[in-house]
């Protein structure tokens, strides 16, 4: 989360320069040893044509968590897993999972395809570029 604050600090040496803005990290809690999954993998929900697009197919792709868990997906083999999970404490990038993974579990996150690349000279330019010299 973001806040915005106004803080006061002693400035003996000058170094901080009236006015100006600055970003400050305030850490509320520290936990080690600790199972996290990025948040992305919370929200993942497999999609049919992307999964063949890989060659991959979802066991239970409608799959529902219950209440008070959440669904993560697992990649075992050519196949994508529900898997219900209990979570913990987060923040922006990361969550905590208190239950229901393992450490090594391979969790999904999105599909990505590889895309054929166009011969150099039919690479989409920005018109904002300028071209190479003598074009």
């Amino acid at each position: 989360m973001t806040y915005e604050v106004v803080i006061t600090a002693d400035n003996p040496d000058l170094k901080l320069k009236p006015r100006l803005t600055a970003n400050v990290t305030i850490y509320i809690l520290e936990r080690k040893d600790i199972l996290t999954v990025p948040n992305k993998a919370l929200r993942f929900i497999p999609e049919e044509e992307a999964l063949k697009a890989v060659g991959m197919v979802a066991d239970n792709a409608g799959s529902v968590a219950t209440a008070g868990k959440h669904v993560v997906w697992l990649r075992q083999g050519n196949s994508l897993v529900p898997r219900e999970v209990t979570v913990g404490t987060h923040n922006n990038l990361i969550t905590e999972i208190t239950g229901g993974l393992t450490e090594g579990d391979v969790v999904a996150v999105e599909i990505a395809a590889e895309t054929p690349q166009l011969p150099a000279g039919d690479q989409p330019r920005s018109p904002f570029m300028p071209g190479p010299p003598g074009r």
